[in-house]
């Protein structure tokens, strides 16, 4: 099996206590958080996603998610994270985004 798959590392930001983190579990793990507890600066989750399975366009893409604590005090702290990102998303624009993977 082929280790070099292409990776994507994917900062997600947004207001304290909107759901970015039960978001990024459900979509590495597929499955609902019960109880989410707060971010306290970063949280990374990762993810081996099959892009257009079953096609002749088939690909096994590596997603790092990075969820940045929503409280103000994270707000400086976040730029660390932001080296060599590959997207950054919002929360709303992050529910459009697990529309497109599921």
């Amino acid at each position: 099996m082929d280790s070099n798959f292409p990776k994507a590392k994917i900062i997600v930001v947004g207001d304290s206590g909107v759901g970015k983190t039960s978001l990024i579990h459900l979509i590495a793990h597929q499955e609902i958080l019960k109880n989410p507890s707060w971010t306290i600066g970063c949280t990374v989750d990762v993810k081996l996603h099959e892009y257009k399975d079953g096609t002749s366009h088939h690909k096994t893409c590596f997603l790092e998610f990075f969820d940045i604590g929503g409280n103000i005090g994270h707000r400086s702290s976040a730029k660390i994270f932001l080296q060599g990102a590959d997207g950054c998303c919002k929360s709303l624009i992050s529910y459009v985004l697990i529309q497109l993977i599921f």
